[in-house]
């Protein structure tokens, strides 16, 4: 995605308000359950491979660096929204002469964890694709036509490549704890739901 990275800090100069597209992002993450799915969806790909190529947002950003230091880097204009404890998301709405775009970043406990690309068109699928496979799978034989794909560089970060409706590409780290903490959520909800399961059935029973 170098053609992005190299012209983002030219893109996105005055404030917008929030676009009915960005209501329409933001309801999924009303509690870390889609983060558990992104993650698990690295297990479920339809295909996986590696690269010895860094994952990373530019050669100068990377996961981990503060929301503070990517907004000074860029200097942009950014929707950044306070979701979840812990958690922000920016939102930028890019176009680069014909290929338009929303960018997603998030960032636990200000570090960045997550960030994910939004292609709605679908004639330059074919296109995005090939920039992928020849920066991280410069010599693989992937022709990256599956629904999915999962690309796992030296450092635990990942891509994940979703070729349906829209070509969604995030890109996601294991490390920085935000793994750890989704399972802790992940976990606490399931209790918290069997103990209400529980409180029910204990109410029924005794009213029988």
């Amino acid at each position: 995605m170098q053609f992005i990275r190299y012209t983002y800090a030219r893109l996105v100069k005055s404030r917008r308000y929030y676009t009915p597209y960005y209501r329409h992002v933001l309801k999924k993450y009303v509690d870390f359950s889609i983060y558990y799915k992104v993650f698990n969806s690295l297990k479920l790909s339809d295909e996986k491979t590696n690269t010895n190529v860094k994952i990373s947002f530019t050669q100068n950003l990377s996961f981990g660096n503060s929301l503070n230091s990517i907004k000074n880097r860029f200097n942009g204009s950014f929707r950044v929204v306070k979701q979840l404890k812990g958690l922000k998301i920016l939102l930028s709405e890019i176009k680069i002469s014909q290929y338009k775009f929303i960018l997603e970043m998030h960032f636990f406990n200000d570090q960045l964890v997550f960030f994910k690309y939004i292609f709605r068109n679908l004639e330059h699928k074919k296109v995005l694709l090939d920039m992928i496979r020849r920066k991280y799978l410069k010599n693989s034989k992937i022709i990256l036509k599956n629904k999915s794909l999962s690309i796992e560089d030296n450092n635990h970060n990942f891509i994940y490549i979703e070729n349906e409706v829209d070509l969604s590409i995030s890109y996601l780290s294991f490390n920085f704890g935000f793994y750890d903490h989704v399972i802790k959520e992940k976990e606490e909800k399931e209790v918290l739901t069997l103990r209400g399961r529980e409180e029910v059935l204990d109410k029924l029973y005794k009213a029988l």
